[in-house]
């Protein structure tokens, strides 16, 4: 009996070493497969742009070791057909894993890029307000035209960040499209401090007259544009009553009657 257990190695070719060897090689594969499996579930987990990073690094630690180890035990992977499958599929579902880090990152720094244009747009409401209100006062006259300027300067480099926010924002909705709804209220926001941002680059000092001047230039304008809709309203009217008129008189035609008194 206890011959023919030592025979069962030599019937399959290999020694008690050989098979503990072989159980030792397919039990770090295992290793290496299920840490690689680890991963796989924390890359559905990284939302954000330095949680992809932190798992980049991760696995970059994990390919040099698992590359290490297929370089050191090359002949015996080679030798043995169940470790060489496990090895391939290690290395296809890297692969895989490789290129949904790559989806991941695109859709991770989308969504950091929207966040950051949403933090730095949304709060400039009262910041744009208190510099317009600024730039009013120093274009009442012309001993602050230095300090209307630091204004102007100040808001075209916060405009300038505005931008690039914003910019950035609309290129995050164009990789997620989810972000939609939120982009209609930041475009909203964005539009009220273009709006600022244009009257405070436009404003200056103007003396007295000139500034009388403006205001009665205005005024006459909207007059003029009164006019011109009041002149349309009654070419309007007049087409309406010959159209009516007309009618009229078709109607008498028809019946034979007498054309009625317009």
């Amino acid at each position: 009996m206890a011959a023919a257990l030592f025979a069962v190695p030599a019937l399959y070719g290999q020694s008690f070493s050989q098979i503990g060897a072989n159980a030792s090689l397919m039990s770090d594969i295992d290793e290496f497969c299920s840490e690689l499996k680890l991963n796989i579930n924390a890359e559905k987990r990284a939302t954000t742009v330095a949680a992809v990073d932190e798992l980049e690094k991760k696995l970059a630690s994990s390919d040099f070791m698992f590359d290490t180890y297929f370089q050191t035990h090359l002949n015996e992977i080679s030798a043995n057909e169940a470790a060489m499958a496990k090895v391939v599929a290690y290395k296809a579902d890297r692969e895989t894993l490789t290129k949904a880090l790559a989806e991941r990152r695109v859709i991770a720094q989308a969504n950091d890029d929207f966040i950051a244009a949403e933090n730095f747009i949304t709060p400039l409401d009262t910041t744009y307000k208190r510099l317009y209100k600024s730039a009013r006062k120093y274009s009442a006259t012309s001993q602050t035209a230095k300090l209307l300027e630091k204004v102007k300067a100040k808001e075209a480099l916060l405009g300038a960040k505005v931008q690039e926010h914003y910019g950035k924002a609309a290129a995050a909705v164009e990789a997620v499209p989810g972000l939609a709804s939120r982009m209609e209220v930041l475009e909203e926001e964005y539009a009220d401090v273009m709006s600022y941002s244009v009257k405070i680059q436009e404003a200056e000092y103007k003396p007295l007259v000139d500034r009388v001047k403006d205001y009665l230039m205005s005024f006459a304008a909207v007059a003029i544009m009164l006019m011109f809709i009041n002149m349309i309203q009654s070419k309007i009217s007049a087409a309406k009553q010959v159209k009516e008129n007309m009618k009229k008189i078709e109607e008498a035609l028809k019946k034979d009657d007498e054309i009625p008194e317009i």
